[in-house]
């Protein structure tokens, strides 16, 4: 296999959408009651299209500017805001022939995650620090598992596809300029180290190929063996560049910190003085090296090879002053003994979705550089569509009011992309509220079909899912309302039914056809939270939404914030989260059912493990005492035909899913740092 790349420069971190509009600065309070807009009009302007620069010359240009307004906002800084970030037996076994995986948001689109499994054999992540070891284990039969291999390769996420396993991870070193022996003007080298390794030996695992994309990774996508990676970062700025916000011989004024302008008048008046003499300078600096050397690159690990991403003539330019950075969309296909394609996108991403058509990335406004102050929660998104055994291609760009929370805020439906959003700006804000917008492609643009707006302002968004025709999303302050949406008409959304309960929910997965099973925490009259529960909502009917069960735990649950720590398989009707009440930490196994509620099955704790790894491995100070609790936090879980493997940040430990007491086997697996 080999890695080809065919690279698309996309340098569309944000738009300044309304740096020209006077609303943007004096924006109308939003209506206190949700509206139903329907219309043709995008709710920002419409000017998202990118346009293929010619050469290097119009590229230069373009920076040139952004580095201006760039560097004059570090040195006239806009007025202060506080901007809130919302962000044993003698049976004979068989191969398995029921294995649960990563729970994900979209059937047959497969996510990055710490764990994955084929039933016979477990790759997974131990470790210490940031970075972990991968590591191999038999795990079938259930009662004969067994570390086979490990691989350390400062793993962060992992995909498999039959004999071939992805491995992501993180790579620095500093970068040393061969002419002088010194520090590069242009920094570190940094990016996302990406290893292909053949598993079809698991005890014996070969690294395929390893390439390092210079940005870091945002996230991932798997669809029938064909891989999307999202990376994001910044065009390199040499030191010499970044030392023009600090030249002494460009005359700037000087403040001390509590004598700066807090007026935009005064801000813009201070820049437009200086806005010349400082885009002398930056163009003078930038000629000094070719544009291209700023560009990110491609590195081969095994040949010492390393390649541009774009030309100049692959770079999209904005129709408006935006931050610099890239986007990186690296596509290859791990089916067979094909060319492994990767696309390269330039841009800045923060949270991406992907169907199995489309891959859309968005960027938020609290990531943006906005020249003229701007601080709008806006939101940009790009599209791209994905074709099997071809790169992806990009499509469209569109921006819309406030801000995603997480995946779950995107999906698509038969052709409309569906974006829930937050327009609070900052704590305490009661007039944005939160919207539900329809967008569809149409001539390079995505551009509002339809919307509801000003749901429950003061709020944020908690948790939001897209079933279909459907969408329900929760927002907090105080309570929790539960919102239900009808979704079949994308020039015409309905709010059509609204439930409010104490607590809140952070995370809804569909129980068949009319049921939501919500993950969460529950709370008081008064805001006040009591630990986490689950609840059963019955949907069938949008207009009335009602909660039908609700199992209290206590404490945290980890699938809460985190829906890949979530496993729930609804032929065995069986629930496994990793929670935390006060009684002890471990995976808390519940059966499910929409008419009878849950029921809470047991729980398993690796607390003997967490022991074994601080007194055996690591000789802790405290391991003669007699009265220490040793504990460890648990963070996934799997189903194996009528087993449970669950996964704590020290090891792996199976049980009987008819009878948790009963264990088959344990294994320590993170190995302590060498002194």
């Amino acid at each position: 296999m080999r890695f080809k790349y065919f690279t698309i420069a996309f340098l569309a971190a944000a738009q300044l959408i309304a740096c020209n509009d006077d609303s943007a600065q004096n924006p109308d309070p939003m209506d206190k009651e949700p509206n139903t807009v329907n219309n043709n009009q995008p709710s920002v302007s419409t000017e998202s299209k990118l346009v293929l620069a010619s050469d290097c010359d119009q590229v230069r240009e373009h920076i040139a500017d952004v580095f201006t307004e760039e560097f004059l906002s570090r040195v006239y800084p806009p007025p202060e805001e506080n901007v809130s970030n919302t962000n044993g037996n003698n049976a004979v076994f068989g191969p398995p022939s029921d294995v649960s995986g990563t729970n994900t948001q979209v059937e047959g689109v497969d996510e990055i995650d710490t764990v994955k499994t084929d039933g016979e054999h477990i790759y997974a992540l131990f470790g210490q620090g940031y970075g972990q070891d991968v590591v191999i284990v038999k795990s079938w039969p259930p009662e004969e598992i067994a570390e086979v291999a490990r691989l350390e390769l400062n793993a962060r996420g992992l995909l498999l596809h039959e004999d071939k396993l992805v491995v992501l991870g993180d790579y620095e070193e500093e970068r040393i300029d061969p002419s002088t022996g010194r520090p590069h003007v242009l920094g570190p080298f940094y990016g996302t180290q990406v290893t292909i390794v053949d598993v079809a030996d698991p005890a014996n695992p070969v690294i395929e190929q390893q390439k390092i994309i210079e940005s870091y990774l945002v996230d991932g996508r798997m669809i029938d063996g064909e891989v999307y990676l999202v990376t994001s970062g910044q065009l390199k700025r040499p030191g010499r560049l970044n030392h023009v916000a600090i030249a002494t011989d460009l005359d700037f004024p000087q403040f001390a910190p509590n004598e700066r302008p807090q007026d935009w008048d005064t801000i813009n008046q201070l820049k437009a003085d200086i806005r010349a003499p400082m885009r002398v300078e930056i163009v003078n600096r930038l000629n000094q090296q070719p544009l291209t050397d700023l560009f990110p690159v491609m590195r081969d690990v095994q040949s010492g090879s390393v390649e541009t991403l774009l030309d100049c003539n692959e770079y999209y330019l904005p129709p408006r002053l935006t931050e610099v950075g890239f986007l990186n969309v690296t596509n290859f296909n791990l089916g067979g003994d094909t060319v492994l394609e990767t696309t390269s996108l330039a841009s800045s991403g923060q949270t991406i979705y992907a169907s199995k058509n489309s891959l859309y990335v968005t960027t938020a406004s609290t990531r943006w550089w906005w020249g003229w102050g701007d601080t709008e929660p806006k939101s940009l998104v790009h599209k791209f569509v994905l074709t099997p055994d071809s790169r992806p291609a990009y499509r469209a760009s569109g921006s819309f009011t406030g801000w995603v929370l997480n995946q779950f805020s995107m999906s698509e439906h038969d052709g409309h992309l569906r974006v829930a959003t937050t327009e609070t700006r900052w704590r305490g804000d009661t007039e944005g509220g939160n919207h539900l917008i329809v967008l569809k492609e149409e001539d390079g643009e995505l551009i509002e079909t339809g919307s509801v707006r000003g749901l429950a302002p003061g709020e944020e968004i908690y948790a939001i899912r897209f079933l279909g025709d459907e969408a329900y999303m929760v927002t907090f302050e105080a309570i929790d309302p539960l919102f239900t949406f009808d979704l079949s008409d994308p020039a015409n959304p309905q709010l059509k039914g609204e439930l409010k309960i104490n607590g809140f929910s952070s995370y809804l997965h569909p129980l068949g056809d009319d049921h939501l099973l919500a993950v969460g925490q529950d709370g008081t009259d008064q805001g006040s939270l009591n630990g986490a529960h689950v609840q059963i909502f019955d949907v069938s009917d949008l207009s009335n939404p009602v909660r039908t069960h609700q199992h209290i735990i206590g404490g945290w649950a980890e699938t809460a914030w985190d829906h890949k720590a979530y496993t729930y398989d609804a032929q065995k009707k069986l629930l496994a989260i990793p929670a935390a009440p006060i009684a002890y930490n471990g995976l808390l196994v519940l059966t499910v059912d929409p008419q009878t509620g849950f029921e809470e099955v047991g729980h398993i704790e690796h607390n003997d493990l967490a022991q074994r790894y601080w007194c055996e491995l690591r000789d802790h100070r405290e391991c003669d005492d007699p009265d220490r609790v040793w504990q460890t936090e648990m963070v996934r879980s799997r189903f194996i035909d009528d087993y449970v493997y669950s996964f704590s940040s020290v090891g792996l430990r199976v049980n009987d899913l008819a009878a948790l007491e009963i264990e088959r086997a344990a294994l320590v697996l993170n190995l302590p740092i060498e002194e």
